[in-house]
């Protein structure tokens, strides 16, 4: 079974980070930002502040997630895994504070969520990263009372992550040493878990994970 990342998928990262990043900036400081036009495009020449302030609500999203797993996981991978994830996003969002009130001064800003849809959500950060264009948005309602517990986790978990890939490749020349290593981690640990639960729910359910987005990896499991 070949489940694993193309060997040299940068290039496709790192043009899907340039594209997100693109469409991220317009979507979180566009009409509806409260800032000045001063404010907003200083903010918008700073990937580094743009990443951290939509990588937090991010991974809180997928740490949320996490912690329903631990209690409705029908598979003890997926008990594993969210562990997995609680600790390590937990350990980034702690790092990301810390450096985010080092460089900028102040404290991340709250996240106030983002009018997708017609309707006001907390989701997973603006834009692309709440969901609007990659269908990545997170429904912990839907997942806490889903039928099939594992199977909706491993349907939202894995656009989640792939979403989280792409932006990591906004920071990969950062000027910060710190985000750099940070994006490259995230690369390398979701895309190790996308591969883990396509196979998981590969052999679970017969099929590939629906809506999977390919670029920078290769066709996924196979008999």
């Amino acid at each position: 079974m070949d489940t694993e990342v193309d060997k040299n998928p940068w290039s496709g990262i790192l043009l899907a980070g340039v594209i997100v990043t693109g469409i991220i900036i317009v979507l979180a400081f566009g009409i509806f930002s409260p800032f000045s036009f001063e404010r907003r495009l200083g903010v918008m020449m700073d990937s580094d502040r743009v990443f951290i302030e939509q990588m937090i609500p991010h991974h809180q999203d997928a740490i949320d997630m996490g912690n329903l797993a631990l209690v409705k996981a029908e598979h003890p991978e997926i008990r594993q895994l969210a562990e997995n994830i609680i600790r390590d996003q937990s350990l980034e969002i702690s790092r990301m504070r810390e450096w985010y009130r080092a460089w900028y001064g102040i404290d991340v800003p709250k996240y106030q969520g983002a009018l997708i849809g017609g309707r006001m959500r907390r989701g997973s950060g603006i834009g692309m990263m709440g969901g609007g264009m990659s269908g990545s948005n997170t429904d912990l309602v839907q997942l806490g009372n889903a039928t099939h517990f594992d199977k909706e986790f491993i349907e939202q978990m894995v656009p989640h992550h792939q979403m989280a890939i792409m932006m990591a490749g906004m920071v990969q020349n950062s000027e910060h040493r710190e985000m750099r290593v940070l994006g490259s981690s995230i690369i390398r640990s979701q895309s190790a878990e996308v591969n883990q639960m396509r196979v998981w729910y590969f052999t679970w359910y017969g099929m590939e994970v629906p809506g999977l987005f390919r670029m920078g990896m290769n066709r996924g499991p196979s008999a």
